[in-house]
């Protein structure tokens, strides 16, 4: 079963609703399944021999039309903020975590070539990060089947899941959903969406992430939640734990470059590799430190001062410096995607 739900959408994630788990391809059917598919057989049995009207009078009894009344959907951006946070930013449908869209919106604004934005999504100019980690709002029952538009019907889940759930019932493709999360442990990035936007107020004349960041600073009111958003610069000497999630971001980042990365974890730190390593990270007690498998001679910056910014060093021949701050996120990123293209390329 293959579902032609978007020419956009990637090809490895148009299958989702025909896996294996269906209960189309259990042996036992429910016995309202059985029912109904009795209803076609002798209403097709009937066809066959031109008994139009004891298969039309088969259908009517056995299996009848019923008209669904579809409501409109309504659900407004607040709303759906809410809806997020109630969820802890964890899609319902596969359990992966997601991340709060203005944060999306303004990586591609303040880094465009690495993390690129369209507005349909086109896969072939769009990071697929939107695919995979941008929440919207999923009617658990289809609202094309009668669903009701209402905060008891809704979950969050990224574009791909509701993209492949379509219009059918989590019953009709094998689905469950998956605990809310906790906001918490995981905000969506949403602490530092507000930090970025908070430093560089020219953000808010963009009026996608005006009204994101209006939303969310509401959200965190009416839910009485403050999430923790470093100051000055002083991060990584906040919370023993503010490193892990430095690398949870970078290590985001890093994957989404492409399908074809894989991730070892050693004693000492992680390798990316692709055809060859490309680069690591160690996670240290303040900082990450990132090795990049590139002739130290052959790194370039935008802005020459970051060498001395990020402790740039030499390492066996190669460069090494250490990230301490997210404000370098786009550097950083440059700089290990000027490694990543040498080896892909190799």
């Amino acid at each position: 079963m293959s579902l032609n739900i978007n020419p956009h959408i990637p090809a490895n994630i148009q299958n989702l609703a025909a896996q294996s788990n269906s209960p189309l391809e259990k042996e036992t059917l429910s016995s309202k399944d059985k029912e109904q598919i009795d209803a076609l057989c002798s209403a097709a049995r009937l066809l066959a021999n031109d008994k139009l009207k004891e298969a039309e009078k088969t259908i009517k009894e056995k299996y009848p039309f019923i008209p669904i009344k579809r409501e409109s959907r309504k659900a407004s951006q607040k709303q759906l903020m809410e809806q997020f946070f109630r969820d802890g930013f964890i899609d319902r449908y596969s359990g992966k975590k997601l991340v709060n869209p203005g944060m999306l919106r303004t990586m591609s604004l303040k880094i465009p070539e690495a993390f690129p934005y369209q507005s349909s999504w086109k896969v072939d100019e769009c990071h697929i990060a939107y695919w995979d980690y941008y929440p919207t709002l999923d009617h658990i029952h289809p609202i094309a089947l009668g669903g009701k538009d209402v905060p008891e019907n809704w979950v969050s889940t990224s574009m791909v899941y509701n993209s492949a759930k379509s219009n059918f019932t989590l019953e009709q493709i094998g689905w469950k959903l998956k605990d809310k999360g906790d906001i918490k442990d995981w905000d969506g990035l949403s602490g530092y969406f507000i930090k970025t936007v908070e430093k560089d107020k020219s953000l808010l004349e963009i009026n996608a992430i005006k009204s994101w960041y209006t939303v969310t600073k509401e959200t965190m009111k009416k839910f009485d939640f403050e999430i923790p958003v470093p100051q000055n610069g002083s991060e990584s000497r906040k919370t023993n734990d503010y490193p892990e999630k430095l690398f949870n971001i970078i290590n985001s980042l890093i994957m989404a470059l492409s399908p074809n990365i894989e991730r070892t974890p050693t004693k000492r730190y992680y390798s990316y590799k692709v055809k060859n390593v490309f680069t690591a990270i160690d996670i240290q007690k303040q900082c990450l430190k990132v090795f990049l498998y590139i002739p130290y001679e052959q790194v370039r910056f935008s802005d020459n001062s970051y060498r001395e910014k990020l402790g740039f060093t030499l390492w066996e021949g190669k460069a090494a410096f250490f990230f301490e701050h997210l404000s370098d996120i786009a550097v950083v990123m440059n700089l290990i995607e000027q490694s990543y293209k040498l080896h892909a390329g190799s």
